[in-house]
């Protein structure tokens, strides 16, 4: 603790200009938590198929939150420090979502014999091709390198003593 204390103050920088910061932190948080949410939907949705149903509220939102915190870190990153791959990211995994909701779905109608199975399986299969596709569209961009000269992430610490 102390050599970070003697070290932080040092290595951390103030944050940018206004001037400096892109719209793309915003819109990597605002993508990253609309994909954590159906995440968390989607997980929730394979555990009532596999039997294991909500018994309440707090149940679901303990269930969601590691989805909905792990998007929102994820497009907090990308927006912050890879800007200039955001808009290749987020079409990948968009198409990678709506092939996955049709797949899911039609897997889910051959799969399961009840009236949610076409649903279910277009939940779970969305988030599949969510993933796979979010995670194909960051490898295959081929940014322009201007984000890889950026400061840092725009963030400001303080500690008050």
């Amino acid at each position: 603790m102390l050599i970070l204390g003697l070290i932080g103050p040092f290595s951390l920088q103030g944050p940018r200009a206004v001037e400096a910061q892109s719209l793309s932190t915003v819109g990597g948080a605002l993508a990253g938590v609309g994909a954590g949410v159906w995440l968390g939907v989607a997980y929730i949705t394979a555990q009532a198929r596999d039997g294991d149903y909500l018994d309440s509220g707090e149940e679901a939102a303990g269930m969601a939150a590691v989805p909905l915190f792990a998007g929102l870190t994820a497009g907090l990153a990308l927006g912050a420090f890879a800007d200039d791959r955001v808009a290749e990211t987020l079409t990948w995994g968009a198409v990678g979502w709506a092939s996955g909701v049709g797949i899911g779905a039609i897997v889910g109608d051959k799969v399961w014999d009840d009236p949610q199975r076409r649903w279910a399986g277009g939940v779970i299969g969305g988030a599949f091709g969510l993933v796979l596709g979010g995670v194909t569209g960051l490898i295959l961009s081929n940014g322009d390198g201007e984000a890889d000269q950026k400061d840092g992430l725009p963030l400001m610490i303080q500690l008050r003593f």
